[in-house]
């Protein structure tokens, strides 16, 4: 330094004002370097003083020898037991907390302060506990300590030299941590061991029994099935893909995990520009949006005309028996898709054209049309479909004895006219709601099917909605619809 004062300033006044020191190059201290150890009790101090640095290599202005320790990267306050402790570094610091760099070379050795009540609580350091300084740093890669699975220790970093007679010593307390997820403790709670096949765990207190639908090859990972669905990565149950081709096996979770076209919570959701399709999500095409709904739309309109007509005639009452008998059997079919069988892509598809025969979503709000109706749209829709059936031939009946009683011009028996006209509604009625019963009869059930997905209710037609927080009320427009499903139940 430009300056050295190594006298003890308690007996040796030194006055340092107003200087300037330019472009003075040392290790330590190129203005000034003093000795704290001489010093103890009182410090040196520069009055008004400039110092300017321009060359590179020039260090701190102002130094003192090594008088204490600290940490120049953190040492973590959690560690795995036999595992190594990230690097860090011990510097050997001056007064003003700098790196002492031309220190001796100190031996810098890591302990336990106190030793543990028993044996077993002990904490064990390995031989990376001793580095050596280099330029004012020791520097400790690979340290590994052994202790017992949730202890806290203190730590004692002491370095000495063989020039010096006092040693620098600084403490730090540490606890031994939890298992890695994949892992659990040992019997004695020293170490950890992985979880074999079949188990698992994302804690590390205990491992786990794979959960059903899932796959465990040992550690932390938990994969899920073909047909199997998990929500989120740290998510400990799987649950069954109504489509079960949807769903693929594998360690992704969420949507990530349906195949293309499918969405939502166990990919029971068509993605934007795909429709249902029988049992899976197929791509949007003009056929599929406005071909097949248009041809079941004219193909009811057509086989309602002709029931109205026949039911003028008595007569043709087995043809129309059977076309309605035909008609629900497709009905029927039309529906199976929504029960959980896993039928084959091909079974499914031809099922799934069936259930055009059904008045519903396919009919009401395709798919593929941006303008959809909700579930409970299309289930009130369809569920008034009888109500609007007997209440649209009461009104016809009601004008039309109307018409009859005051038609004096007529040629034929009123009373006889009335009775005809009273037949034909009753047969109409009935014929109509034949039609309809199988999609109001399958609809009113499908209001009360929800299921349990992490921590919500969802219903399962249409998991879109979600009708009770797990430990919340029903949402108060699903009790209506429920009141409504239950109605048409009791009639």
């Amino acid at each position: 330094a430009a300056i050295n004062v190594l006298a003890n300033l308690d007996f040796f006044q030194v006055d340092l004002e107003d200087l300037s020191f330019y472009d003075n190059i040392a290790l330590d201290g190129s203005s000034i370097y003093w000795s704290k150890k001489a010093s103890p009790r009182k410090d040196l101090i520069c009055v008004n003083c400039t110092h300017t640095q321009e060359r590179e290599g020039s260090s701190s202005s102002i130094a003192t020898e090594a008088i204490k320790l600290g940490f120049l990267s953190p040492l973590t306050h959690l560690v795995h037991s036999t595992e190594e402790i990230p690097t860090f570094q011990v510097g050997l610091l001056d007064l003003y907390s700098q790196i002492s760099q031309t220190s001796s070379k100190h031996l810098c050795q890591i302990s336990t302060k106190l030793a543990a009540a028993n044996y077993e609580d002990d904490l064990l350091i390995y031989k990376e506990g001793q580095q050596e300084s280099i330029n004012g740093t020791a520097t400790y890669s690979g340290l590994r300590v052994e202790g017992k699975i949730g202890m806290k220790y203190q730590l004692q970093v002491e370095c000495f030299s063989a020039v010096s007679v006092k040693q620098l010593v600084l403490y730090v307390n540490i606890t031994i941590s939890e298992c890695k997820p994949g892992q659990e403790p040992r019997q004695d709670l020293r170490n950890c061991m992985d979880c074999r096949y079949g188990y698992y765990n994302f804690d590390g207190a205990r491992c786990k029994p794979c959960p059903e639908g899932g796959v465990c090859p040992g550690k932390s990972l938990l994969l899920s099935q073909n047909g199997w669905w998990r929500p989120t990565n740290l998510s400990e149950k799987l649950y069954m893909c109504p489509k079960t081709q949807a769903c693929e096996a594998g360690e992704r979770t969420g949507d990530e995990s349906c195949i293309e076209g499918h969405r939502g919570p166990v990919c029971a959701l068509c993605s934007i520009s795909f429709h249902e399709w029988g049992n899976y999500c197929r791509k949007c095409s003009q056929i599929s949006t406005y071909v097949f709904p248009a041809i079941a739309a004219i193909a009811i309109l057509f086989l309602v005309t002709v029931v109205l007509n026949t039911a003028w005639d008595p007569a043709q009452t087995d043809s129309i028996v059977r076309v309605n008998i035909l008609v629900s059997y497709c009905q029927i079919l039309g529906r199976l898709n929504y029960y959980g069988i896993g039928w084959t892509k091909t079974m499914s598809s031809a099922l799934g054209l069936l259930d055009y025969s059904n008045i519903g979503a396919k009919l009401t709000a395709p798919r593929c049309i941006e303008s959809q109706t909700t579930f409970y749209e299309t289930y009130l829709f369809v569920m008034s479909l009888p109500l609007l059936i007997l209440l649209s031939y009461f009104l016809w009946y009601v004008v039309r004895a109307a018409y009859i009683k005051r038609g004096k011009h007529l040629s034929r028996d009123p009373s006889l006219r009335l009775i005809e006209t009273k037949t034909f509604c009753c047969r109409s009625v009935l014929w109509l709601l034949t039609l309809v019963y199988v999609s109001v009869g399958s609809m009113s059930f499908e209001v009360f099917g929800t299921r349990l997905i992490e921590n919500k209710h969802f219903l399962q037609s249409d998991y879109n909605i979600v009708v009770k927080e797990y430990s919340g009320a029903y949402s108060r427009i699903h009790r209506t619809m429920i009141g409504v499903g239950i109605f048409f139940l009791l009639i």
